[in-house]
């Protein structure tokens, strides 16, 4: 989008399209029985966030704010599923952000997508999906299908 396109949309449209990596933070936080608003989310990370791209965010700020969140110390970058799942197996981990090249079930969305991993066993998964509709179901999934998208993984710790 052009910057003056940018500037037409409000800002809930823009955060909806631009803070899939956010809105799964806020989950996150929500889960471990520390909600943040939006509101209250973009007031302590706004600053990170590039103008007019409220909710946008790099792989080290989402580290960054998961930790001002008091969600983590550390993460590590996997690509390794066995690694997450034995984590995950292990009870070694706060959360995961599953992240893509691309969208999994929008093929006209932009580059980069984030989704939270919010259960699953040897085979399946559930991932928090933020759409940039703002929706956010969770969606079952295979680990397979996940290997096919080839994503890679945060791993708070």
């Amino acid at each position: 989008m052009t910057p003056e396109e940018l500037k037409e949309l409000t800002l809930e449209h823009r955060w909806n399209f631009y803070s899939c990596a956010s809105r799964c933070l806020i989950k996150l936080a929500e889960m471990h029985g520390k909600p943040i608003s939006n509101d209250d989310f973009r007031a302590k990370f706004g600053h990170l966030f590039p103008p007019l791209q409220e909710g946008l965010t790099n792989t080290a700020e989402q580290i960054e704010i998961a930790k001002g969140l008091g969600l983590c110390n550390s993460a590590l970058a996997l690509r390794d599923q066995r690694k997450v799942k034995d984590l995950m197996t292990k009870k070694q981990q706060r959360g995961v952000l599953v992240l893509t090249d691309r969208h999994p079930h929008d093929n006209n969305a932009d580059l980069f997508h984030c989704r939270l991993l919010c259960g699953g066993d040897d085979t399946n998964v559930k991932l928090f999906s933020p759409f940039q509709d703002g929706t956010a179901p969770i969606l079952p999934d295979t680990w397979a299908n996940l290997e096919k998208q080839l994503v890679h993984f945060i791993v708070l710790v």
